[in-house]
């Protein structure tokens, strides 16, 4: 049974920059390789949101997988804020230009009996889970 919880603008703050992201750069934002600058950025001064990382802690010793779109960096992250490393960190591979939901299905269909919440902040994905039967813990600014 796994505990599955989303890393940005669920446990990682990342809303404070927009400057960084390939919208602003007037690149196409579903290339992969054009968020490395904004992924670089938000691994360096990315927040931990604290209410979360609460949430987080009381499961950490349970099956906790981070299931995120970032392409690298969230260990790092983690261990630099303090913030004990799931079992299990699955990453964005490099060259995957799925958006969110398209991104994470496969890894909900595969699990989707042994996953016993799921925290995230993608409304999408939240009403796809929750569908389900998965409870839900949806993550609001």
């Amino acid at each position: 049974l796994m505990i599955v919880f989303d890393l940005d603008s669920t446990l990682r703050n990342n809303g404070v920059d927009e400057q960084h992201t390939p919208f602003t750069h007037g690149t196409d934002h579903t290339v992969n390789e054009n968020w490395r600058h904004w992924q670089l950025f938000v691994n360096a001064t990315g927040k931990p949101i604290l209410k979360t990382v609460r949430l987080y802690n009381q499961f950490v010793y349970s099956d906790t997988v981070i299931l995120t779109s970032s392409q690298f960096g969230t260990s790092d992250w983690l261990a630099r804020n303090g913030i004990e490393l799931p079992d299990l960190i699955r990453e964005r591979k490099s060259g995957d230009t799925k958006q969110g939901l398209d991104y994470k299905k496969p890894f909900i269909d595969k699990y989707r009996n042994d996953i016993v919440l799921w925290v995230d902040d993608h409304t999408e994905t939240c009403d796809y889970v929750q569908s389900l039967g998965i409870p839900v813990v949806r993550v609001t600014k």
